[in-house]
């Protein structure tokens, strides 16, 4: 008997002992936050001083309680609750970033800052250790007056607008967007099926004005003339041939270019739209539209709830960026890198003959 009641102590005190080492595994740790420092709160950036430093960040080290492979990124944003999840930047593995007035002007005029104005821009750090386990540190508001660089467009987007369209002369709310070259932002291509008219193109979808029209020739090449605002002289349209074309302008140079286009080896696609981590985990397709007379470019408006990477999806084919991941505009392939997008509503285009996309905020 006696045996009998030592091995149920005996238990009772290995129970004891378990249950101490348990406790100790899950003690619960708060995680310490880093630190989040600046060389400057108020950024006058100016294109001469392109090359030279315009801020450094400085960060603390963060303490989870445990040891894990942390990484670093820096949230700027326009309003201070950080809901408009702008597109976040990797912190270097290092304590430092620095960034050239160069770039730091790039990256604010890519935010929404208005150029030669004083902008209120808000950045924090987010650290992590996992896509569950993460802390943000301190926010830090920034005065930030960014330039209009010479070697940027002014014109976000560039629209086409004619008989030589399959909008005609219709209203200026459905003015055809062109696609952006990711190299020269002021080169602006379209590559489609054209009637045999004239075009003119609009800088602000639903205005008449700015405009460009032709200053001289009718197809292959020319002058662009611009009509800035309805005091000016209108110009007359570009002059297309029908059928497929390339048409490409730089309203830098004031010229285009018309070629033909060979579309007859190009793949039709029966249905092309978005998918992405948003969308059921990359099972649900978001369709595009298309029409008759442009089969080859899709269309879609959507409004995104977060930040997300997203491709597109071409017949059975996924269709990824080849340039930036996170630019608004640029070319599309097959088995390509995601395209990563802030949230928003967008209107996009996309053509499965060149690839092209655009997303116009």
């Amino acid at each position: 008997m006696k045996t009998k009641y030592l091995y149920i102590i005996a238990l009772f005190f290995i129970g004891l002992i378990s249950c101490d080492k348990d406790d100790d595994l899950v003690v619960a740790h708060s995680p310490v936050p880093p630190e989040l420092m600046i060389s400057n709160s108020t950024i006058v950036l100016l294109e001469e001083q392109a090359e030279k430093e315009a801020i450094n960040f400085t960060r603390t080290s963060t303490d989870f309680g445990f040891d894990g492979a942390e990484s670093y990124e820096i949230q700027f944003d326009t309003v201070s609750n950080f809901a408009s999840n702008m597109t976040p930047i990797e912190f270097d593995t290092t304590m430092k970033i620095s960034y050239s007035v160069a770039t730091f002007n790039s990256r604010s005029v890519q935010l929404g800052l208005t150029p030669n104005e004083v902008n209120t821009l808000y950045v924090r750090l987010k650290a992590s250790v996992s896509e569950d386990v993460f802390v943000y540190s301190n926010i830090i508001e920034l005065s930030v007056t960014p330039y209009q660089s010479s070697e940027v467009s002014a014109y976000a987007d560039l629209y086409m607008i004619g008989p030589a369209t399959e909008i005609g002369w219709g209203a200026a709310s459905d003015a055809i967007p062109m696609f952006r070259d990711p190299e020269n932002s002021f080169v602006y291509t379209f590559t489609g099926n054209f009637n045999e008219g004239e075009l003119k193109l609009l800088g602000e979808r639903g205005n008449w004005q700015p405009q460009w029209g032709s200053a001289m020739g009718s197809g292959g090449s020319g002058k662009l003339a611009l009509q800035e605002t309805s005091n000016d002289s209108q110009p007359p349209g570009i002059t297309m041939t029908a059928g497929y074309q390339t048409i490409t302008v730089n309203i830098q140079t004031m010229t285009y270019t018309i070629e033909s286009y060979d579309v007859n080896s190009s793949p039709v696609y029966s249905s092309a739209g978005l998918s992405g981590s948003l969308f059921n985990d990359w099972t649900d397709i978001v369709p595009m539209t298309n029409s008759s007379f442009n089969p080859h470019i899709w269309t879609l408006n959507y409004d995104y709830d977060e930040y997300s990477d997203i491709q597109f999806r071409a017949g059975s084919e996924w269709w990824g960026t080849v340039g930036d991941q996170s630019a608004l505009y640029g070319t599309a392939r097959e088995s390509a890198q995601n395209i990563w997008l802030n949230g928003g509503s967008y209107l996009v285009v996309f053509n499965d003959l060149t690839g092209e996309y655009i997303f116009i905020k």
